[in-house]
C-alpha cells in the first residue's frame, strides 16, 4: 500500500480503462511542457535507491558498462524510490532503474527497456529459531513486514497480512516490538543490513520467496535510444558479462546464494 501522494490511481478505486484514460491526459499535459532532450542538455540522469544497497550496485555496473559502449554520459541521483517514479514519470529525471515490469504500466509516461538489467530474490527472515524450518503456508499465515515502495515486494505479499513501514529502520522497530512476525526484503540488500548488525538474531528462510528480472524505466521522450540499449544490454547478457557483475558482487559482500526450494511432497 503506497502513501496518499503517491497511491495509483487503480488502488483509489478508478477501473483500469478510466486509469488510463487519466493518466493519457496528465502526460499529454505534461509532454507539451518537456522539450525533447539531447545530449548537449547535460548527462543523463538515473534514478537510484537512496540506501546501501548491493542490488543497486549491480545495476550501476551495467548500466554504466552499456552507457559507455554507446558513448552516453550519465550519472546516478539517489532518493526515496517512490518519489524516483514520480520524478521520472513528470521527466525531472530520465529513468529510475531497478523495477519490474509491471510499474511500466502504472506510469503513463514511463518506457521499459525489456532486456533486464539483473534477477531480484525476495527472501523472507523471522525471529523464531525455527524460522528457517517453516513451511512456505506457515510464513504465508504470519503478519508480514515490508518497505513501502519497494513494488517487488508488495506484489509477493499482496494476498498475506502485511504492514508496511516508511524505512528499512522502521521496520525493524517494529519486529523488535513484536508487531510483525517477520519481514519479506530484497534479498542482497537484507544482507548487507544483517551483517551490519542493524537486526541481530533474524534467522532466513533459506529459499527464494520469489524471483522477477529488474528493468530500466526511461521516460518516453527518450523512446528513441530504448531500441539501441536493449541491444548493448543483450550482447552484454549473451557474453556473461551481467551475470558476472552479480557473481562478483556477492563474493565482495560475503552473501552467499539461496538454496533452491525443494519441490512439495505430496
Amino acid at each position: 500500500m503506497l502513501n496518499k501522494a503517491s497511491q495509483p490511481i487503480a488502488r483509489q478505486g478508478i477501473d483500469l480503462p478510466r486509469r488510463r484514460a487519466i493518466q493519457g491526459v496528465l502526460a499529454l499535459a505534461a509532454g507539451a511542457a518537456l522539450p525533447a532532450r539531447s545530449q548537449a542538455d547535460g548527462p543523463l540522469r538515473i534514478g537510484r535507491a537512496d540506501y546501501r544497497s548491493p542490488l543497486s550496485e549491480i545495476e550501476e555496473l551495467v548500466l554504466s558498462h552499456a552507457f559507455e559502449r554507446l558513448g552516453i554520459r550519465h550519472e546516478f541521483v539517489r532518493l526515496p524510490l517512490l518519489r524516483l517514479l514520480e520524478m521520472a514519470n513528470e521527466g525531472q529525471l530520465d529513468g529510475d532503474i531497478g523495477r519490474i515490469r509491471d510499474v511500466a504500466e502504472r506510469y503513463a509516461n514511463l518506457r521499459l527497456v525489456p532486456t533486464p538489467i539483473c534477477q531480484a530474490d525476495v527472501a523472507m527472515y523471522g525471529r523464531s529459531p525455527g524460522f528457517d524450518k517453516l513451511s512456505r503456508a506457515d510464513i504465508a499465515s504470519l503478519r508480514i513486514g515490508i518497505v513501502r515502495g519497494v513494488f517487488l515486494l508488495s506484489k509477493h505479499t499482496r494476498a498475506m497480512n502485511v504492514v508496511e513501514a516508511q524505512n528499512f529502520e522502521s521496520m525493524a522497530a517494529m519486529l523488535a516490538g513484536g508487531r510483525i512476525d517477520a519481514v519479506a526484503g530484497i534479498y542482497l540488500d537484507m544482507e548487507v543490513q544483517i551483517q551490519s548488525g542493524n537486526v541481530p538474531g533474524l534467522v532466513r528462510w533459506p529459499y527464494p520467496w520469489a524471483s522477477e528480472p529488474l528493468h530500466l524505466l526511461l521516460h518516453k521522450r527518450l523512446a528513441p535510444l530504448i531500441p539501441r540499449l536493449d541491444a548493448t544490454l543483450q550482447e552484454m547478457a549473451a557474453s556473461g558479462l551481467t551475470k558476472r557483475y552479480y557473481g562478483e558482487t556477492l563474493n565482495r559482500q560475503q552473501i552467499p546464494p539461496l538454496l533452491p526450494e525443494p519441490q512439495a511432497r505430496t
